[in-house]
């Protein structure tokens, strides 16, 4: 639980820095920084593609959503990242996710 604590602590404390500088820092830093050190802090491992896969796609036809967590290969909770400094009342991003 302290590492938890502790990588949460460390990404507030990014978030923090990165919004008083008014930065944008991306998608796929905003991913690396912030996304990916908690879902390894709650007890996933973001290197084996059979508990986190990246870009998932149910179907060949679908737009990938950035993270698919799975439990026995079974994709169980999608997350969608988008960049530090984005507007999610954007309908785009709406749009996409339900996609």
């Amino acid at each position: 639980m302290s590492y938890l604590l502790d990588t949460l602590k460390q990404c507030a404390d990014r978030l923090s820095r990165y919004s008083r500088l008014g930065q944008k820092i991306g998608e796929q830093n905003t991913k690396a920084g912030l996304i990916e050190p908690v879902i390894g802090a709650l007890g996933w491992d973001v290197l084996d593609p059979e508990e986190v896969h990246r870009e998932y796609r149910r179907r060949s036809t679908d737009n990938p959503v950035d993270y698919a967590l799975l439990l026995m290969r079974t994709p169980r909770l999608f997350i969608e990242a988008k960049g530090l400094g984005e507007n999610l009342d954007d309908p785009r991003w709406a749009n996409q996710t339900i996609s």
